[in-house]
């Protein structure tokens, strides 16, 4: 462990193996064993893409601690404007509910916009809450809204990659229509000038005819990179196996913090564990329902995510791991389902 903990200048940890730890400061996780009330509590979940592990994470939690929770699903679909014109017309009459629990940064950004502090706002699974305006500090939001950013820093998968393998021009794929891959596209242009990569962003519009044209111009083009890198994006993340089908056949190796992608054939991530940052999403709620004060809690982050390789493309790429960090690693292959 000591590559990764010195990455992430975290103290040594007293157990062996690797596990995503998220640390609410202040707020103990699962301390809540009864429920906080008899009263039951409305929750609109408002996703951007479907039901995730996140969700369910969210959802046992509440169970488990005995929570009487009603909760009323939209899920925005993908669709930015949709999601802003339900909020301002009252479709989703957000009057009705106790708290409303969203799903990544675009669409935390458009409810909290739309919705003005009315009603208290549980995040998930949003990269960098602070770059993208949802709350002031890490310490606090200042406003009627808390959650967990999901972010592992981007520059920590490529930094990792590079103590296993040599990277001297990486291609990103980057969504322009969300906030979170700009940011991470900087990330990288100011990592790759300190450390002699080059660094070369690739724009990927949300469409599935443009996402073929990249794809397929990636494998005509594979001798002018070594590397991939494919960031925290949800339309991405959604079309892992397409984009895995067409990269999979080039001698490419592709950088992903997402589990998906891993066992699709990416080589290596750093990848959260969603339903860990689902479950202390509930314990925020939780939190403060029992009467803390929203606007002063600390947003939660992922302390140490695994690090997850793909065994069949170290294999396929003959890729050589050091002896001093393969302890570190959790291996899957293309058939399983990540877990082992």
């Amino acid at each position: 462990m000591a590559l990764l903990r010195k990455l992430f200048s975290s103290p040594p940890l007293k157990t062996i193996g690797l596990c995503v730890c998220l640390i609410l400061a202040q707020i103990p996780m699962g301390s809540f064993t009864s429920s906080i009330s008899a009263e039951p509590i409305d929750i609109l979940m408002v996703l951007w893409r479907g039901e995730t592990d996140a969700e369910r994470g969210f959802r046992d939690k509440l169970k488990q601690t005995g929570t009487d929770a009603r909760i009323t699903i939209y899920n925005a679909g993908q669709d930015r404007q949709a999601l802003a014109t339900a909020l301002r017309t009252g479709e989703l009459k957000i009057h009705n509910f106790d708290y409303i629990y969203t799903f990544g940064t675009t669409v935390s950004h458009v409810v909290k916009t739309n919705i003005k502090n009315k009603v208290p706002q549980i995040f998930c699974v949003a990269f960098d809450p602070v770059k993208s305006k949802l709350v002031n500090s890490l310490n606090g939001s200042g406003d009627n809204i808390t959650g967990v950013s999901s972010r592992i820093p981007i520059r920590k998968s490529v930094e990792m990659a590079t103590s296993i393998f040599q990277i001297k021009h990486l291609a990103v794929l980057f969504n322009p229509r969300e906030q979170n891959s700009f940011i991470q596209v900087d990330e990288l242009i100011s990592l790759g000038k300190q450390i002699g990569i080059q660094v070369t962003p690739i724009r990927v519009v949300p469409k599935d005819a443009f996402l073929d044209q990249v794809l397929n111009q990636l494998s005509i083009n594979a001798r002018h990179f070594d590397t991939v890198l494919i960031p925290g994006d949800s339309y991405l993340k959604s079309q892992a196996a397409k984009a895995m089908a067409v990269l999979r056949k080039t001698n490419l190796k592709i950088i992903a913090n997402n589990v998906d992608y891993i066992r699709e054939g990416a080589l290596i991530g750093l990848v959260a564990d969603f339903y860990t940052i689902g479950q202390n999403c509930g314990d925020m709620l939780l939190s403060v329902q029992a009467g803390e004060n929203i606007a002063q809690m600390p947003i939660g982050s992922i302390l140490l995510p695994d690090i997850m390789m793909n065994q069949d493309t170290i294999h396929r790429l003959n890729v050589e791991i050091p002896a001093e960090i393969i302890q570190t690693i959790h291996f899957i292959t293309s058939e399983t389902d990540g877990s082992s």
